[in-house]
């Protein structure tokens, strides 16, 4: 889904990009990481991909990268998957929320990517926590208030 926090996300993206004179790029993966890894698990996506591409193009963003998902992938340690973006697709600058994981097991984090960036030549800005009325902005926390039908 594109709720509150991403836009804040896609926002400082988009501003990064014309920062450096290069294009804005959202990075994401099909299916969703829980869904490859646990079929069964039951989550329901906050926007199916035609629709998440549109609020993508809605907000701005340049391009969209869907990169294929599966338990093989999974497997791929964070600093391959930092290499990846930069000597493959040619990432510059990367924007993460403050609780940004990546790579096999959700080892890769904020710590990590200031510790390469150097090695990487690659920026790295960090987006605060969001929060609306005292609550944690989030996909599971939207999930929930769908589910129950909340404001």
């Amino acid at each position: 889904g594109v709720h509150l926090g991403h836009r804040v996300l896609l926002e400082k993206t988009r501003a990064e990009a014309e920062r450096i004179g290069g294009e804005s790029l959202v990075i994401t993966f099909e299916p969703h990481p829980r869904l490859a890894l646990d079929p069964e698990c039951g989550m329901k996506l906050l926007s199916p991909g035609e629709e998440k591409r549109r609020l993508l193009e809605q907000a701005g963003i340049d391009h969209l990268l869907i990169i294929p998902f599966d338990r093989a992938f999974s497997r791929m340690t964070p600093s391959d998957f930092l290499h990846l973006l930069v000597e493959q697709i040619g990432v510059r600058s990367l924007v993460v929320g403050y609780d940004h994981r990546f790579g096999c097991d959700k080892s890769g984090s904020h710590a990590l990517l200031e510790r390469l960036k150097g090695e990487l030549g690659l920026d790295v800005t960090e987006v605060a926590e969001r929060e609306v009325e005292s609550e944690h902005v989030s996909s599971t926390v939207v999930r929930r208030l769908i589910e129950q039908g909340g404001e």
